[in-house]
């Protein structure tokens, strides 16, 4: 009897356009969780040295260090979803963190320079709307004491500030009080700069581009 030969698989030359947004969204999610690895791996000593002679300071408390989590082998993490990843990312690589860096999904230029400023500080990035609910409840885990908010020119960050319970204790997201708890980059394309204080906990203030 003649033996059968497989036939090779047809794949097509040009996805569709529903294919191309998967595989985009994919990236910028892949790229986002890495920048939280990233900030995870470059956090500095996660424990308060004690002065004077009795073994023991009498400086005011500070703000928690960033602790990266102790995670062996190969972490998988099968979320798709931009939003879901990030959370997860999170709560995979970090035991406390000072400052979260909020942004939006689906402006790849946006995500960029949130992972820049989440490896520079360093601090978790974590992306509003989508499939990651809880944000509100992993920047309390984190102990977070201010969060950045990376956004474009156009585009109204209020949904970002919500998402993290900025607007809380009376604090209505984009007035005065609630904006002195965090700091807004907003990114003048095609890049960003944010001020971050080095002697103190953040102290925010608006920043607008031009």
């Amino acid at each position: 009897m003649p033996s059968r030969t497989a036939r090779p698989s047809v794949i097509p030359d040009h996805p569709g356009p529903g294919a191309r947004a998967r595989r985009r969204g994919l990236a910028l999610a892949a790229a986002l969780a890495l920048a939280v690895g990233a900030a995870a791996c470059t956090n500095g000593s996660s424990e308060p040295t004690a002065t004077g002679s009795s073994g023991t300071s009498s400086a005011a408390p500070a703000p928690p260090a960033v602790r990266a989590a102790a995670v062996d082998g190969v972490t998988t993490l099968p979320d798709a979803d931009p939003a879901a990843l990030t959370l997860a990312a999170s709560r995979t690589f970090f035991e406390a963190a000072p400052v979260v860096v909020l942004t939006s999904a689906g402006d790849g230029v946006v995500s960029t320079a949130a992972a820049a400023v989440a490896a520079a500080v360093p601090a978790p990035v974590l992306v509003t709307g989508g499939a990651g609910e809880g944000v509100a409840d992993e920047v309390e885990r984190l102990g977070a004491v201010g969060v950045v908010v990376v956004a474009a020119d156009d585009s109204d960050d209020s949904g970002a500030a919500g998402a993290a319970g900025t607007g809380e204790d009376g604090a209505t997201p984009g007035t005065e009080e609630d904006t002195s708890r965090r700091m807004t980059a907003r990114i003048p394309r095609p890049r960003a700069t944010c001020r971050r204080p080095a002697s103190r906990p953040p102290t925010c203030s608006r920043t607008t581009g031009r």
